[in-house]
């Protein structure tokens, strides 16, 4: 059963992420003028170009249709991993992650939470409230390195995640090293002042916590 519901979410997501590309324009129209909305390089809109999302969108659908097959956790998993592909893509593109997506994706989350695990809605919110206020200090700490568009994000993970947020957040925080040291041969020093997107990553982290996130934890505290 898992492997039919994996099959056809990875079908779903991989057709769904076409629609990507035509809604990027309304994404992020509200930031035109904003200078966080900047053309990245070239090799952003190739990693991101329609069929490479569609593929991405593809494997990380079908992990959580495989993972949770069809249970009640699937739909809010799902919606999640839908929404990871989108937001990387136009944080690798432009280095924003618009409202457009968070703040509806915040709303759906908090109504699947009440719908489906209502018993937990208070660690979900603890858990979104709690990653938002670590990365928000963070972010005021060290401003060049994330906006407020990681903080609304690391929000809505916690919203899906609950407390295996922290997973997601560990892992993203850890993972954004790894092109950073790979840039100190060709730009040395400089490397630890260049800005990656983070958005991505955290993306990344998402995807960990939400297919292995739990047993992680259970691995961690034993």
């Amino acid at each position: 059963m898992s492997a039919a519901v994996g099959a056809l979410a990875a079908i779903g997501g991989g057709l769904g992420a076409l629609a990507w590309e035509p809604l990027e324009p309304w994404i992020t129209a509200r930031s035109e003028g904003d200078d966080e909305l900047l053309e990245q390089p070239a090799w952003t809109r190739r990693v991101t170009s329609p069929p490479a999302l569609a593929l991405v969108s593809a494997i990380a659908c079908g992990a959580v249709g495989w993972r949770f097959g069809a249970t009640r956790e699937l739909i809010p998993a799902l919606v999640l991993a839908f929404a990871l592909v989108g937001i990387s893509a136009i944080d690798l593109r432009y280095r924003i992650i618009p409202d457009r997506i968070t703040l509806p994706l915040a709303v759906i989350g908090v109504v699947l939470g009440g719908a489906l695990r209502v018993s937990d809605l208070p660690e979900l919110g603890i858990a979104a409230f709690g990653a938002g206020l670590f990365l928000l200090v963070a972010a005021l700490m060290a401003p060049g390195g994330m906006g407020m568009g990681d903080v609304k994000l690391v929000f809505v993970l916690g919203l899906f995640l609950g407390r295996a947020v922290v997973v997601a957040v560990v892992v993203g925080l850890c993972s954004v090293v790894v092109p950073m040291l790979a840039m100190i041969p060709s730009q040395g020093l400089r490397a630890r002042k260049m800005h990656v997107a983070l958005g991505p990553f955290l993306a990344l982290g998402g995807m960990v916590a939400l297919l292995a996130g739990e047993d992680i934890i259970a691995w961690y505290t034993d």
